[in-house]
């Protein structure tokens, strides 16, 4: 196979990976994942089989044209292909897929002088980053590839397991799963409560590949038997999810109430005490609460960065004079803690009372690489580099993530920023919590379709654990989440406001809350062992 043959080939899946990535939020163009994952697979096995013509392409360069896209004319020659071409493979898709739907983190980097330089590198070498697990889930299967019902799902094992890996590797980057297109439907995502997100993800890639192997020639009798397999799960997760909606009990909580507070603050004027003692005003002008019912204010991720904890008091007047004692405010701060002769920074939630006094405080443990801190910060601070907030020091990571309770019988599990898209990683500590509180800074990010995103893994979050979630941002999007899943309230992208509401909890707990992600490793298991055991039947059949 010829070098231009082979470039055609990887700018075809890069192309495709592209198309894929407008299945995400806010776009769910879900169709397109049977087009694109078919296609991905078909290819990987043309590739190893090297039986393609120029005329298998024709057909589905019309269907990709009719889905608004550009193709390209892919040549395949009868040449044996190197180990190597198969994660090219994997990486041109994930390329494509990463690059297009993760294009607005460079937004970031706009707001200071000194790191637009790194604009082109978070565009190009992110995707990079992420892609080298598609790569590494093609090349692992290489030798097992075949056109049959085996091959889909030994390919829907290895891409998950590599998607999992993702998550949790270099601190673990776990966005856009591919399960993410399903966030338009409700009833679609009931069955995170029994399977959560990685095993929703490995089905969902099992179904988008389904129609690999009737595609060139095509073969009309298992286009059929595909669409009747995929139309039957797809209206039986549809029907379940509506049933269980239907069927979910709540209980009402109406002690205590709950006031979300998006302030839509300019992101550069949230550094410096001037700016701090403005905002905070701003902040405590759209609080207004009445003093005799007990309410809980929860304001963004960062809002009081100049200030020590320790120093607060000195807002006390502002406090006592909006605030009583039924009133306790969530907040995200800049904290610094001395240990030695070191300061540790840490962005942290804290809870105040009506003397600004804090009464509880979690240190965010997940942190954003070159967002929150730089990794092999001695060398790369010489050469100038800085994390993306303000301020050069690096923070550092929190030791634990534990309930925090408040009015003496309400708890809730606390979160900053991207902390709510670790599926299954969220306890830690906890024992037992009624809600979820998620304080973020989203601003960094713009008008782009990054925020959605950002929301949409905090409806997952909901309907995995069964618990309704509080989230409160500076410019958007701040909601509160039900625990099936339903956004009940939310304020739009860069707009001031609040939300006022009272929480109602499930009743029980689900299945995943319980087992989490033990029920991926388990679906997983079972799923090679299924194919190990066919193998083997074909194989003495």
């Amino acid at each position: 196979m010829s070098k231009k043959n082979i470039f055609f080939i990887y700018t075809f899946l890069l192309l495709l990976g592209s198309l894929s990535s407008f299945s995400l939020p806010p776009y769910n163009f879900i169709f397109v994942n049977f087009i694109t994952y078919s296609l991905f697979l078909y290819l990987i096995v043309l590739f190893k089989e090297k039986k393609a013509k120029i005329s298998n392409f024709f057909f589905f360069g019309n269907f990709i044209t009719y889905s608004l896209f550009l193709y390209l004319i892919v040549l395949f020659k009868e040449k044996k292909a190197k180990i190597s071409n198969f994660f090219f493979l994997g990486f041109a898709f994930g390329y494509g897929y990463f690059a297009s739907s993760l294009y607005w983190v460079s937004h970031s980097l706009t707001f200071d002088k000194q790191l637009t330089f790194l604009i082109p590198v978070a565009i190009l070498g992110l995707p990079i980053l992420l892609a080298i697990f598609y790569g590494a889930a093609v090349i692992a299967i290489h030798s097992l590839i075949k056109k049959d019902y085996i091959f889909l799902l030994i390919f829907s094992i290895s891409l998950s397991i590599f998607e999992y890996l993702r998550g949790i590797l270099f601190t673990g980057f776990s966005w856009n799963l591919i399960s993410y297109s399903w966030s338009f439907s409700l009833e679609n995502i009931q069955v995170l409560k029994f399977i959560g997100t990685y095993t929703f993800n490995f089905f969902s890639i099992l179904i988008f590949s389904i129609y690999f192997n009737s595609l060139w020639p095509i073969q009309f009798k298992k286009i059929l038997i595909n669409s009747a397999f995929l139309f039957i799960v797809l209206i039986s997760n549809y029907l379940f999810g509506k049933i269980i909606i239907k069927n979910t009990e709540f209980n009402q909580y109406n002690d205590i109430k709950i006031k979300i507070v998006q302030p839509n603050i300019d992101i550069a004027k949230t550094w410096g005490t001037e700016n701090e003692n403005r905002n905070l005003i701003s902040l405590i002008n759209l609080s207004k609460v009445n003093k005799d019912e007990k309410t809980l204010i929860v304001w963004p991720e960062g809002m009081i960065q100049q200030t020590n904890p320790k120093d607060l008091y000195k807002y006390k007047e502002y406090f006592n004079k909006n605030f009583s004692k039924n009133h306790l405010v969530v907040v995200g701060i800049t904290n610094p803690s001395i240990s030695g002769n070191k300061i540790n920074f840490y962005n942290s939630l804290v809870v105040l009372n009506n003397n600004a006094e804090v009464v509880n405080v979690y240190n965010k443990i997940k942190l954003v690489p070159f967002g929150e801190f730089i990794p092999f910060e001695n060398l790369l601070a010489k050469w100038g580099l800085k994390k993306i907030t303000f301020g050069y020091s690096s923070f550092s990571s929190g030791s634990e993530r534990k309930e925090i309770r408040v009015f003496n019988n309400l708890s809730f599990l606390p979160l900053l920023c991207y902390e709510i898209i670790y599926s299954g990683d969220l306890k830690r500590d906890s024992k037992d919590y009624n809600f979820i509180i998620n304080i973020s800074e989203d601003g960094w990010f713009g008008d782009s379709i990054g925020p959605h995103q950002h929301l949409t893994q905090a409806v997952f979050r909901a309907v995995e654990q069964g618990v309704p979630i509080v989230r409160s941002t500076n410019k958007g999007m701040s909601a509160y989440i039900s625990p099936n899943g339903k956004i009940i309230n939310s304020l739009e992208l860069n707009k001031s406001g609040f939300i006022d509401l009272k929480l109602f909890f499930l009743k029980g707990k689900t299945l995943f809350s319980l087992l989490e992600n033990y029920i991926f490793y388990f679906t997983i298991f079972l799923s090679i062992i299924f194919v190990i055991a066919l193998r083997k039947f074909n194989k003495n059949g």
